[in-house]
Order: structure tokens, then sequence, then C-alpha cells
């Protein structure tokens, strides 16, 4: 990369193809290059207008006249600079580039196009009227009707016929500047901007002109002339005038035309109207050019005169804005100007206003050489010309398009293998065209051994080796040159171990030491790991656990030894009554079969839970009913979860004023105590009944008579007995039959009186007398 007055330029030379970029250029058709080189874009350029110029481009590649399109790299900054022929003039850019400026700059990302404006240049044609006569100058084609209208533009190469008419009282005395003399009509060709001066006079007048392209002043002796101001005079006939000419400090008075002749004053005696023309011009300065740098390129000046290349210096007149342009040279780069107040890689203009030396510099587009040598001999490489030796300088910048010539030359016992990259083959020799930068590999080999490595056991790992080549795993031979130390070392994969070396001169389980005096094969061993699977179980039930592979029955045997990444089925078997509740550990599940893979030792929890049954007791509210163990303990209907085989005992204790009067269910009989074991739910009745008491009345004496009861029940005569309930409250009520009385009560009841109430706690026995 080189940069250019603080801009960094790509050194890649960019590709071009011609084609027609406008008028003029010789070439056959208009387009886009649509051929551009693999890893370039091209810039096209279109000239249209209705004039002729010159585009070129920094780094080279754009000459458009011929060459329109250039292959850049993208991100190439590209400087265009647009140099309208003689007589044209530019009018602007579009497209990749505006404005005006002569010069623009754009970094080329993608295809692009840039259209450059020429045009006819048109210059002013300036018509002067001048003496102290009077008169008119027309012109044929019309635009000039001077006095009034003075001024016209004439394209490039037009002409103008000028014609000067006198008023009835002056003379016309002639033309200057222009090309124009003497009194007849002029016609001249116009190349430039244009000052013609027409001095009408009357008699007895001396007129004064200047002409040329420089400036100066004329004043006469006896005064009356001070030209610049006042270029006319009227004496008195016979009067001698002597005329001095002095030009400006940037102009030379060059002589008198006219009235007057030579270069020294001029003295003119006035008889009649006298026309004296002074003519003044510029000075002229030396531009030389002069090109430095390894590159190469050309340097135009605008206006024309330099063409460096064959013409390095011109004159040019004083004052005059000089532009100078200078494209590269295919494989060159245009780094800059100095001198001459010119700096950056666009145009140069230069005022003159002395002898000026500009310089332009070129630098050759340079590409690195890059070489490499591989293999596992020794050897060097050398160019020409000259920059390669490597051994120890590898690399060397060339310019664009040198042929360099490689020569491999080994080392004593190795021997040149071939080329790679920029060169290709066997042949000692390579030759490289740099176009871009460019990387050549040697090889060299030298004498070799091979070292295999062998693995053997039930397990796995790899070989590694340093130097490198050994990476066994995928690759566990290598040939190296003959006398290199090799060390192995050997890591065993999860779940084996390194046993050691064997064969080879190795042993024991660190690195191994080899050096390769001859073919050698090393042996490692590694053993696959085994681990203990153990089994637990907790829960409130019970069962067993066998598994696969490991020898598992637990019961008895509960853990088992597994070879590494072994796959063991585990299997829980519930014993009755109890129920498999899931594992623990190992990736196992709810399922009762498990599949584990064995990595390391491991314990795996089986939960074995017992199950439970609902006892439910029924017994009408009239006693309780009780548990042992613990748990029923109702007086009304109840309910309790008891475990698989368990014997439980039922009590009934009934309330007051109730007996216990049985068992049903669940196998329970009798009035005792109801004894069961639970192996599923089991409902259990208890019944209990309303204890009851007699009541019985006798009737004694010497009458007769009824006892009745209330409640009812004793109707005595018929009925003399009845059971109640313990606690209730029975009246008796005696009445006598006619003919008799009630005397009195005995037993239970006592009294005269003919009714008697008894609460029944016990059978009771009641006389009515």
């Amino acid at each position: 990369m080189l940069v250019l007055f603080g801009t960094a330029c790509s050194t890649e030379h960019p590709t071009f193809t011609a084609i027609d970029g406008g008028p003029d250029d010789g070439a056959t058709g208009d387009g886009d290059n649509t051929d551009a080189p693999a890893g370039t874009v091209p810039l096209t350029i279109t000239r249209d207008g209705t004039s002729t110029g010159l585009v070129t481009s920094n780094p080279a590649g754009i000459a458009c006249g011929a060459t329109c399109v250039g292959n850049f790299t993208p991100g190439t900054m590209v400087t265009l600079v647009a140099s309208p022929d003689p007589g044209a003039q530019f009018a602007g850019w579009t497209g990749g580039c505006t404005g005006t400026a002569t010069t623009c700059t754009l970094t080329i990302e993608a295809a692009t196009a840039v259209t450059a404006t020429f045009n006819t240049a048109s210059f002013v044609v300036d018509v002067q009227v001048g003496g102290a006569g009077t008169g008119t100058v027309t012109s044929t084609p019309t635009g000039i009707a001077c006095p009034g209208t003075c001024q016209t533009t004439v394209p490039f190469g037009g002409s103008i016929a000028l014609i000067a008419s006198p008023s009835a009282d002056s003379q016309f005395l002639g033309w200057s500047g222009g090309g124009c003399t003497g009194t007849a009509a002029c016609t001249t060709t116009i190349t430039a901007a244009t000052t013609i001066s027409a001095t009408f006079a009357k008699n007895g007048s001396l007129e004064v002109t200047r002409t040329g392209n420089g400036t100066g002043t004329v004043v006469s002796t006896p005064s009356g002339i001070n030209c610049g101001l006042d270029c006319s005079e009227m004496y008195t006939p016979g009067t001698t005038v002597t005329l001095a000419a002095s030009p400006s400090p940037d102009s030379i008075f060059t002589g008198w035309s006219g009235a007057c002749t030579g270069t020294a004053d001029c003295t003119v005696v006035v008889t009649s109207a006298a026309l004296a023309t002074a003519n003044f011009a510029l000075r002229q300065f030396t531009l030389t050019v002069a090109k430095v740098g390894l590159g190469s390129g050309t340097v135009t000046s605008s206006p024309a005169g330099i063409n460096c290349g064959g013409t390095c210096a011109a004159q040019f007149n004083a004052g005059a804005a000089v532009v100078l342009t200078a494209p590269p040279a295919a494989g060159s780069v245009f780094a800059g100007w100095s001198g001459g107040g010119c700096t950056g890689i666009g145009t140069c203009t230069v005022t003159l206003a002395a002898a000026t030396t500009v310089t332009a510099t070129f630098n050759p587009i340079l590409h690195t050489l890059t070489v490499t040598r591989t293999g596992g001999g020794a050897g060097t490489v050398s160019s020409a010309p000259v920059g390669i030796a490597c051994g120890n300088d590898c690399t060397e910048d060339y310019p664009q398009g040198t042929v360099v010539m490689l020569t491999a030359t080994a080392n004593p016992g190795s021997t040149f293998s071939g080329w790679t990259g920029g060169c290709t083959g066997t042949a000692m020799t390579c030759s490289v065209t740099l176009g871009a930068a460019t990387t050549v590999t040697a090889a060299f080999a030298g004498v070799t051994q091979t070292l295999t490595v062998a693995k053997t056991g039930g397990g796995t790992g790899s070989v590694s080796s340093s130097p490198a080549g050994i990476a066994c795993g995928a690759d566990c031979s290598e040939a190296y040159a003959a006398g290199t130390g090799v060390i192995l070392s050997a890591t065993a994969d999860p779940g084996s171990t390194f046993a050691g070396w064997t064969t080879g001169g190795c042993t024991g389980t660190g690195t191994c030491s080899v050096t390769m005096n001859a073919a050698t094969t090393v042996t490692a061993s590694f053993t696959l790991n085994s681990y203990t699977l153990t089994i637990a179980k907790n829960g409130t039930g019970a069962g067993t656990v066998t598994s696969s592979v490991g020898g598992i029955n637990c019961g008895a045997t509960c853990s088992g030894t597994v070879p590494y990444n072994t796959s063991v089925t585990l299997t829980a078997a519930p014993s009755p009554g109890s129920t498999f509740g899931g594992w623990s550990g190992g990736g196992c599940g709810a399922a009762a079969t498990c599949t584990t893979t064995v990595t390391a030792a491991a314990t795996i929890n089986a939960t074995f839970t017992l199950n439970t049954y609902t006892l439910t007791v029924t017994n009408g509210g009239n006693g309780t009913i009780s548990s042992s163990p613990g748990g029923i303990t109702c007086g009304a209907t109840c309910s309790a979860s008891f475990g698989h085989g368990l014997a439980i005992a039922l009590t009934a204790t009934p309330n007051a004023g109730y007996t216990f009067s049985g068992w049903s269910g669940g196998g329970c009989t009798g009035t005792g105590t109801c004894n069961l074991t639970l192996t599923g739910p089991v409902t259990v009745g208890a019944s209990f009944t309303v204890a009851t008491s007699s009541v019985s009345v006798t009737k004694g004496g010497t009458g007769s008579g009824t006892v009745s009861s209330n409640p009812v029940g004793i109707s005595c005569g018929t009925d003399c007995s009845q059971n109640y309930t313990i606690g209730t409250s029975v009246t008796l009520t005696a009445a006598p039959d006619t003919g008799s009385s009630f005397a009195s009560w005995g037993g239970a009841c006592s009294g005269t009186a003919t009714t008697c109430t008894v609460t029944v706690s016990a059978a009771l026995a009641v006389t009515a007398n």
C-alpha cells in the first residue's frame, strides 16, 4: 500500500478494456464493460457535448480518447482529469461525478458510469472605436454595430468581417489588433478572446492605438497624448510630435506601425490626420517539467506546449494559467506534484510570473513476492532479479509485470520436491510474472522414518505427538526426519484408564520418547473401567430388585460391578400388600423397569410402599366402638386406614339404656371382642338394642276391679304385665267394679289413691287391693 499525499491508495494496477468513449476516439461501439476480471468492477467514461477532450485517470487505466473503461479493485480511489482539446471547454461531469471542476475523485465500490461533457469554446470579439473622429463599425455575420453594440461572441475557428465607415467630417485611419491592418474591410479567424480597434480622425489629429497581448502607455511631447487615458489629440498643422512608448512590467514594447516604425521614440509631423500604433507583447517565461520516480507517465499542458514525453519545457505568456495533467503509464501510479505551487495528484495550474519548474513523480505499482518453505528437508530459494535470498530474506517488492526467476537449492541430506502457489512443478527453477501479490512455496524433503502407534486393551483413548504428526485417533502413523526426537502422550477416554506403553522401547504410564533412527511401532494399552452399581430399598413396603447385568438380586445382593458405559435393566417387584413407588437416581422414573447406563459408581433408590385399607365401623350411635391399635373411636359410623396384614381388635361399649347385641361383617360375630387381620377394605357393623324391664300388676282383696296403664300396655283384667324402656314413667289407674271399692296399692306402689306412678328401672311388681 502506497500513501500518496496523505491518501491511502491501492497499488493494484487496474485492467482496462477499450471501447468507444465519445467523439473522435476511433473505436467502434459504446457500452459498459461486461467482462471485468474477477475481483474488479468497471468504471465507464462517456464523452458528449459539441466538442472533444481527453479524460485520464490516476491510477492509470482510463485515457479516453481510446480507453474509456477501466477495471479497478473495489475500494480503489480514482481521480479523473478532464482536459479539453484546443477550441473546446469542459462543461462538467454527470453520473458518478458532478460539478464543473476539471478533476473528480471517487472511490469505486461497484460498476460506475461517468459522463464528461466538452462543448465548443466561444470567444468575445471586442471592437473599440477611437480617435478624434467619428464613425461606425459593422460586422458580417451581424452582431457588431459600434458605437452601440461593440461586442459579439464567435465560436472557436469562426470568421468575422468588420467594415469601418467614417462620418462625413472624419476619415478612417485603420485597424489595429486581431490581425487587422490597413483601412480596408478586415476579415479575421477567432481562436481566442480578441480586441480590434478602429481609429477615426479629423484633419490635424494625431491618433495613437495599442495592440498586442501586452500592455503599456504612450505619451507625447508636446503634451496631449497620454494613452492609456487620452489617445487622441488635435495639433496645429506642421507641429512635430514625439511619441514615447513605455511597456508595463509584464510586457515588452515590440515596435511601432502606421505613422511610426522601429522601437525608438516616434517623431510625427502632423500635417493631416495621422495614426501611430504601439505594439506591446506580454513577456514570456519558460515552464519546465521534471519527471522523477521509478515509474513512468506523461505530462501535457493546456494551453499546448508541454508534452513530456518529448517536450518538457515551453514558453508561455506572463500571467498565463497553464494546466498540467499527469496520466501515469500502465504499471505506474502518479504520486503527486512539487514545485510551482502544485501539490496533490489532480491537475496542476501554474500562473507564470517567472521561469518555473514543476516536478511530477511517478512510482511503479509494486507487488510483493513471498517465498515460503515447507517439508521435512531444508534448502534455500534465490531470485533473479535479486531481492529474494530465502534463507534470510523471503519477501521482496517488484514493479508490476516484472518476471522473477526463482531457483531452489536443497541442503545436503535433503531434496527439492516441488513448487506450489505461484509456481508449480518439480524443476529447480520457476518463473513468476508479477501482476498481484504472489506467494510461492518451495518444498524440501529429507530422509524420513515412520513412527506407528498401535492401541490395545478393552478401553479407549488417544495418542498425540510432539512435534505434531500423530493424532491417534484418526492419524496413527507419521514420517519424521531421521534422528527426530518424538514425544508421545497418551490420554484415556472417559471410562478408561491408560495402562501403559508396550513395544517401541517405552514402558510405564508417562510420556514416551522415541528417537527416529528406524521405523518404530509403539503400543499404548487402555483398560475399560468398571463401577459399582448399588440398589437401596426404602419406603414402608417391601419388594425385590433384580438386574440384567451385574448380579443384583436385592433381597440378598444389593450391589454389582458393571463395566463403563454398560446398559443395565433394573426390575422392581413389590411383595404382596406393597406397591412399587418409583426410582430415584440413575435417570430412572416411576416404571417398575428402568434401563440405566453406568458411567461411574452410582446408587439407585427403589421405593416400596405398604398398601393401606380402610376399616369402616357402623353402630347406629347407641354405643361406642374402639380399636387396638388405635384409630377407631366412634359413637356413630367411623373409619380409619390401617396397613396390610395388621391385626386389629374392636371392642363395643353400649350407651346407657342399651345393650350390645352383636357384630356383623368382617368375619366378626357374637358380642365379644372382634379380632380381624386387614388384607383389604372391611366394613364391620355393631348392633345395640334398647334396655327394658317389666311392670307386673297383681289384684288382691275381696272385691274386684281393673287396672290400666299410661302409656298403654297394662289392661288388667286381661293383660296384667308389660315391658317398658328403662326410665319410662308409667301411671297405673285402679277402677273397682260395681259393688267393690279400691282399698290400696302394694308392692312398687303404695297409698289408697286410685292412681300410682312408677319409673321403670328394673322389674316392678305392683298389687292393687
